[in-house]
């Protein structure tokens, strides 16, 4: 299902390949044809043509835009964005457990638990600890890590609080 790196990469190198054989055998009639000069005239003149027909209107340049100032740490990111996040991962755009694990520094998936999910996810959206939210947004933030942890599988529990099983 979808594109393999490997089937992208072939697919990628024959594009390249075809790209340099046809540019090539134009320049190389074009020069047989015109000499070096009428050649570098020609494209310079078809150059010229391709960027004033395909320019957009009113294109300015992307130096001369400002960006859109970013939400202030107040205003919370919506929780659709995570649903987001999965609903690719579940086309197999990209592998979640990965792509997770990266936030943690590449640690093993496995050693990753609810809590450092909260924590990641609560700081990620909410700018604050999962402890320090309002109710409403707590909510949000459960519905969030459940999602994750139905695609996922679950994450690993916590630590015993006690240190652990004693004898």
């Amino acid at each position: 299902r979808g594109w393999s790196r490997k089937r992208t990469l072939d697919v990628f190198l024959v594009g390249f390949a075809g790209y340099i054989v046809c540019s090539t055998a134009v320049l190389w009639a074009g020069v047989s044809l015109v000499g070096v000069a009428g050649t570098a005239a020609a494209l310079a003149a078809l150059e010229a043509w391709h960027i004033l027909a395909h320019a957009p209107k009113g294109a300015t340049l992307r130096s001369a835009l400002t960006p859109e100032p970013s939400p202030p740490p107040a205003e919370p990111a919506p929780g659709h964005l995570v649903e987001h996040l999965l609903e690719l991962a579940r086309e197999g755009v990209f592998e979640f457990r990965e792509f997770f694990s990266q936030w943690f520094y590449g640690a093993d998936f496995s050693a990753i638990t609810r809590e450092d999910a909260e924590r990641l996810v609560a700081y990620g959206f909410f700018y604050a600890q999962p402890e320090d939210l309002p109710r409403e947004q707590r909510g949000e933030l459960e519905r969030m890590v459940a999602g994750m942890e139905e695609h996922v599988g679950g994450f690993r529990p916590p630590p015993p609080r006690g240190g652990g099983v004693r004898k």
